[in-house]
């Protein structure tokens, strides 16, 4: 396998651990991801990345984010938003009022055991929140 090689912002303020870093992917994807949390890798088509860049320099990020697995306009959707301190709000479309604030990091281990469908069975108990 072969070594990634990453590449910080020149925006990035340097040793204090907020850099945005970016690598070259497979299939002509883009990697990035945040120095002090180096494990959690977003890929994204050039295409994307540019628009999501474009976005943040315009300041124009929506208050809520559609996942983009959510489907149809049915009200199953998930939406994440920024949310003070570096954390994440989640929530459903159907359910708005109902909004879950975590950290990247739990996020990030949640969608890995999701994607892995590690989630267990559905016959066992749920856990309280």
């Amino acid at each position: 396998m072969s070594r990634v090689e990453w590449h910080k912002s020149s925006y990035s303020s340097g040793g204090d651990g907020e850099c945005l870093e970016v690598a070259p992917a497979p299939g002509g994807l883009i990697r990035f991801r945040e120095s002090d949390c180096p494990t959690q890798v977003i890929a994204a088509t050039p295409a994307t990345f540019a628009s999501l860049l474009a976005t943040v320099k315009a300041g124009r990020l929506p208050a809520w984010l559609k996942s983009s697995y959510s489907v149809g306009s049915d009200g199953s959707c998930v939406e994440v938003a920024p949310a003070p301190d570096g954390l994440i709000h989640l929530r459903e479309s159907d359910n708005p009022a109902d909004v879950i604030t975590t950290t990247p990091a739990t996020l990030a281990t949640l969608l890995t055991t999701v994607k892995a469908e590690r989630l267990g069975s559905r016959s066992r108990r749920p856990v309280a929140p």
